[in-house]
């Protein structure tokens, strides 16, 4: 028997690997991560060397200029990291009939083969799966002018060879019944299998002990989402919390620091990868992986994988939090720049899992405020009919008063953008947006309409003029308009509003119930206008000439009034516009 040939063949296919050390296991030691998904990662751990170079196994998918390698210790310097494709020995348990009849070489089987509409048995003592080698295709089959690439896997043939007692039989494994061991049972099977990873060259180390490397990168697929519960005091004072929702889509936090920034973060090439990551030959290495047509083993695909939102775990990892694991812990904030950082310590967070934890609580001064703004009422002369006139009606009368509440930040943080609940002595008022607010600055949380204060509105001309001869041009007229509002207060106590009132043109009186004040009035400019809802003050849908902008300017009159309980508060102004016939 000529076994000799055949042993060092298979022997081939299961060369040890050299050590290295698992992107998988390396462990993430720091981790900033901003509310649009990006996150700074840092990983960190003790890698073998071999002649000075420390392989890790996988690659991160950063934006492109945050990757950054390191090598840490006294005098240790990291010179070099080289990303490339590796041929990657894996021990697995052998799960089908194929796994256990190749895994099992040298051992005495009973073999139920089907041969047609007969069905045989015999014994025999397995020889193993003849197998192309890596070095046997390179010899054969590649170009050299070619250059390198994703290393070659063995291949192994689709028949087994059984020693029997007439020779050495060569068996379709695929009409093997079934078969009985009469050795041991083997536990595990070594498999060939290409991974990225990366080489990194480490200097002023022993050549062949063991450093301490890491990765410093940024990547999409963590972040974390702020959340307000707002209580409402009746003492003027709010109770605040905020709350951080953690999503983790990208990588296993285990007793990691994580540190949340609030504020816009730049990274100019967000959009585009490093080229470290090796991605645009990915469907390359896929397919170098299926060279190996007969493999059982689907779960290398997931090795191989680049995906990051929808990227699914590693099979055999455990999701689950160790019972050890202690309690994320916030242990304060700091400014950065233009950006304030939360630190939380001790996060144990699996990828794919979600995590909310109290961030801080503040004390802080409110006041109600009552707003409501009357919309631009386009003059008569723009309105064609009576369809046009019904639909100004009707945004006039579905203005309504705006009650929010204005928090002030005396604390030393920041109030970032986000979903606020609304609490007033336990009962749930509203969700709404806190907006952004530096300290010393406020945060206007809107609860919606007061539905116990309304606004009733009534406009009429008063009278017309003409002007001939307006700046050089004819057949101009001056319409002198008078227009009330009715504020009336059905709540149970005295409230103070912000009556704001667009008028289209110049304002010439306004009334005050109060005899201490008196409305203001000022021309709105281009910032003004911005600033205001798009509904309220837009005329170019009614077709308003060019001529308009020139003479007649957009006004604001605003009313600070304060309504008794049950009572009703008038209010009127007077103005005029100019308009050629």
């Amino acid at each position: 028997m000529k076994l000799a040939p055949l042993a060092l063949l298979l022997a081939a296919s299961v060369l040890p690997p050299p050590a290295r050390a698992d992107l998988e296991r390396l462990p993430v030691v720091e981790l900033t991560a901003f509310k649009d998904g990006h996150a700074l990662v840092r990983r960190e751990g003790t890698a073998p060397l071999q002649g000075g170079v420390a392989r890790v196994d996988g690659l991160p998918e950063p934006v492109f200029g945050t990757f950054w390698p390191y090598a840490a210790g006294e005098g240790v310097e990291l010179k070099s990291a080289t990303a490339g494709y590796q041929a990657v020995t894996l021990t697995r348990t052998p799960l089908s009939a194929e796994e256990i009849l190749t895994a099992a070489a040298g051992t005495r089987i009973v073999v139920h083969e089907s041969r047609g509409e007969e069905d045989i048995s015999y014994p025999a003592t397995i020889l193993g799966r003849p197998t192309r080698s890596a070095e046997e295709q390179d010899r054969n089959d590649r170009n050299p002018a070619a250059g390198g690439g994703q290393p070659t896997l063995p291949v192994r043939g689709p028949t087994i060879l059984l020693q029997t007692e007439q020779g050495v039989r060569v068996v379709p494994i695929a009409s093997i019944n079934e078969f009985t061991l009469v050795g041991p049972v083997p536990k595990t099977i070594e498999e060939q299998v290409v991974k990225t990873g990366l080489k990194l060259r480490v200097i002023g180390a022993e050549p062949n002990a063991e450093a301490t490397v890491g990765l410093s990168y940024v990547q999409k697929g963590f972040k974390w989402v702020p959340q307000y519960k707002v209580s409402l005091g009746k003492d003027g004072r709010a109770k605040v919390v905020l709350q951080a929702a953690l999503v983790n889509d990208l990588i296993d936090l285990d007793d990691a620091t994580v540190r949340l920034v609030v504020g816009v973060p730049t990274f100019a090439f967000a959009g585009q990868t490093d080229p470290i990551s090796l991605q645009v030959a990915y469907d390359q290495v896929n397919q170098a992986r299926r060279l190996n047509e007969f493999s059982d083993f689907d779960g290398d695909g997931l090795m191989l994988s680049n995906s990051i939102q929808t990227q699914v775990r590693s099979l055999g990892r455990s999701g689950a939090q160790s019972a050890e694991a202690p309690d994320p812990e916030v242990t304060g904030g700091t400014r950065a720049e233009d950006l304030f950082v939360y630190t939380l310590e001790h996060v144990t967070l699996a990828k794919g899992e979600r995590m909310t934890v109290k961030v801080k609580e503040f004390d802080v001064p409110y006041e109600d405020r009552y707003e409501a703004l009357l919309p631009l009422v386009p003059p008569r002369e723009l309105l064609s009919d009576d369809n046009e006139r019904r639909r100004v009606g009707s945004l006039v009368a579905a203005s309504t008063v705006r009650h929010s509440v204005v928090l002030t930040n005396v604390t030393d943080a920041p109030f970032t953008t986000a979903p606020a609940l609304l609490y007033r002595d336990g009962q749930i008022l509203a969700q709404s947006l806190m907006t952004y607010a530096a300290p010393g600055g406020t945060a206007e949380v809107n609860l919606g309409s007061a539905v116990e204060v309304s606004v009733d509105l009534e406009e009429s001309i008063t009278g017309r003029k003409p002007e001939p001869n307006l700046r050089g041009m004819d057949r101009f007229e001056r319409i002198a308009l008078r227009g009330t509002i009715e504020i009336t207060n059905r709540r149970p106590e005295a409230t103070t509003i912000r009556l704001t009132k667009l008028v289209p043109g110049e304002v010439d009186s306004a009334t005050h119930p109060a005899e201490d004040q008196q409305a203001e009035r000022r021309e709105l400019g281009p910032a003004d206008m911005a600033d205001l809802p798009d509904g309220a003050v837009n005329l170019s849908r009614y077709g308003v000439p060019n001529w308009w902008v020139s003479l007649n300017p957009t006004t604001e009159v605003v009313w600070e009034l304060t309504v008794p309980p049950g009572e009703t508060v008038e209010v009127s102004y007077q103005w005029h516009y100019f308009w050629r016939w």
